[in-house]
């Protein structure tokens, strides 16, 4: 079992890879990734930390990285991580992995209407 500091590195790791997926900005995804590398060889607990309201005082934790730390130590989830999840789930794909498509109107009234 994964110990806080650890699962609270591992959500902001996943997190990087989720910003770097979107093609959101090198700077947010290096952010969240250093973040999370921070955490995860820290010494200290992490709730300590949360509790006397000092997570920016991690090395990389800004205000965004340390509001999104918070909700995940209160809560236990992250709506951040949720949303960027919903974002990524797009729309479903054909069972090869490539999406389906559809039959322009050209290729409909010719009868031709095959999928690619």
């Amino acid at each position: 079992m994964l110990g806080r500091n650890e699962e609270a590195a591992a959500l902001l790791e996943n997190i990087s890879e989720l910003l770097a997926l979107k093609h959101e900005s090198i700077f947010r995804v290096r952010a969240y990734k250093e973040a999370g590398r921070t955490i995860s060889a820290m010494v200290g607990d992490i709730d300590d930390l949360h509790r006397r309201s000092r997570l920016q005082e991690i090395p990389r934790v800004g205000r965004g990285i340390a509001r999104t730390l918070t909700e995940y130590l209160e809560t236990g989830r992250s709506t951040y991580y949720e949303r960027l999840m919903r974002e990524l789930s797009g729309p479903p794909k054909s069972t090869d992995g490539n999406r389906v498509r559809a039959a322009g109107p050209k290729r409909s009234q010719t009868g031709n209407a095959r999928a690619a």
